[in-house]
């Protein structure tokens, strides 16, 4: 497989999960914070985009993808 998969906790306390693909060279950080979650992709070092979304809608995304509704 050629991805990797990062867990780790910043000075600040805060989560940050990150997974690359190494074929693409391209990354996806999820970053939890107090009430919602920031999710930044960066495509080949040169697009990158970021989307902040409440935790709870985080969550009923997962809970649908895991339900396949």
């Amino acid at each position: 497989m050629d991805y990797d998969y990062k867990k780790k906790e910043k000075k600040n306390g805060n989560c940050v999960i990150s997974v690359r693909d190494r074929w693409e060279n391209s990354i996806i950080e999820f970053e939890k914070k107090q009430h919602h979650i920031d999710i930044v992709v960066n495509y080949r070092n040169d697009k990158t985009t970021k989307y902040s979304i409440p935790i709870e809608i985080f969550g009923k995304v997962y809970e649908d993808l895991q339900r396949g509704n």
